[in-house]
């Protein structure tokens, strides 16, 4: 998929951009900008008015095109409900991304994930396969909207040629949010390390989640918006149904 990346985040919403390395941190406006953790530092130091612009700055990124999705717009989704999900399973259109996500993500898009805007990435066209489901994809991309729930997932073996995993989860940022904390993870199929955002005045929180495949050839990307308590049992659904079958 492509994302404020792609989580294109589109082509529709999730793709990546680049990791804090030597090189710029991504295109754009946000590529001669100091780094997030640089923001981060001036905003405690100077307080409320440093907080609020490392907030203006921290554009949301998504994995499958475009440094801020389609930008604007309103999200169409109704309220949250603490009403548990029913869940169906997904396959992109290749068939190699299986999982289950809540129905209620009725907006799917599995077609092929080629990233836009996204550091190191750049003239690769096509570089794997996504999955994004949402009630509505261009909300849950929409910079700085934080009521639309929803996933991307993608898989490429190009990536693992210009990025190292944890790097790439740490690229990703979010409007209107701020790093919270990152960890390892690993389940059988994949492992890697996922980062946690937390948003301002709200339960929403953006988690991205980059590891290799077993056989360590290719990558999983997995970029989730989470905004009520039953949107963290739907990643955890998630996480535990998402399978990749070897290419062929």
């Amino acid at each position: 998929m492509d994302g404020e990346q792609t989580p294109g985040p589109p082509e529709v919403p999730v793709e990546a951009r680049e990791p804090p390395a030597a090189t710029p941190r991504g295109s754009g406006l946000v590529a001669w900008l100091p780094r997030r953790r640089t923001w981060l530092l001036l905003g405690r130091t100077l307080g409320g008015f440093g907080a609020f612009l490392a907030a203006i700055i921290a554009a949301t990124q998504f994995a499958f095109g475009g440094d801020d999705g389609p930008g604007g717009g309103s999200s169409t989704s109704a309220a949250p409900s603490d009403e548990p999900y029913s869940y169906v399973e997904r396959h992109d259109a290749s068939g190699r991304i299986s999982v289950e996500v809540p129905t209620a993500w009725g907006n799917v898009d599995g077609g092929a994930w080629a990233p836009r805007n996204i550091a190191r990435l750049e003239g690769l066209g096509t570089i794997g396969q996504k999955l994004v489901a949402a009630p509505n994809l261009l909300a849950w991309q929409a910079r700085g909207e934080l009521t639309t729930p929803g996933v991307f997932v993608g898989l490429s073996g190009a990536i693992l040629q210009r990025w190292d995993p944890r790097d790439l989860a740490n690229t990703f940022t979010y409007s209107g949010c701020s790093y919270d904390h990152d960890e390892p993870y690993a389940r059988t199929g994949f492992s890697g390390w996922v980062v946690h955002w937390s948003c301002e005045g709200s339960d929403t929180r953006w988690l991205t989640l980059a590891g290799k495949t077993d056989a360590g050839d290719e990558l999983v990307l997995v970029q989730a918006k989470l905004v009520s308590g039953r949107d963290d049992d739907a990643y955890r659904r998630v996480l535990a149904t998402l399978t990749v079958a070897p290419p062929g």
